[in-house]
């Protein structure tokens, strides 16, 4: 197994090509998928707060995604508007998703030494 994965929620409709819905085509290849957390609002809040604590940082030249933020708007009853947003939704998604994706290590109790006869001591 390559590694674990959040897809858009979307990706259980039918393509209208061939019918097939691309979850299910991706865990036919054995890939590990989760339905990404699709809420906007709570995932744009996240995104503010953890980039004004310094917590996520987006480099000046990931220019598309800096302007896909600066386009973000809301229509005049205050919903966002979801129009050329493709890598914002990507960012939402995994910063959403995160917690859910990273693997947790189980907890290794330390070696407690007893004794120091095991380690090198000069003659």
């Amino acid at each position: 197994m390559f590694m674990s994965g959040a897809i858009d929620p979307a990706s259980r409709g039918r393509s209208q090509l061939d019918g097939k819905d691309l979850m299910s085509e991706y865990l036919k290849l054995d890939l590990k998928l989760i339905p990404a957390n699709n809420a906007v609002e709570a995932g744009l809040h996240r995104i503010q707060m953890l980039m004004s604590t310094g917590c996520l940082k987006i480099f000046p030249h990931c220019t598309s995604l800096l302007a896909e933020l600066r386009k973000y708007s809301r229509n005049e009853n205050g919903q966002i508007r979801k129009q050329d947003d493709h890598l914002l939704d990507a960012l939402r998604y995994a910063i959403h998703t995160e917690k859910v994706m990273r693997p947790c290590r189980p907890y290794e109790k330390p070696e407690v030494i007893t004794s120091m006869n095991r380690y090198w001591q000069p003659t």
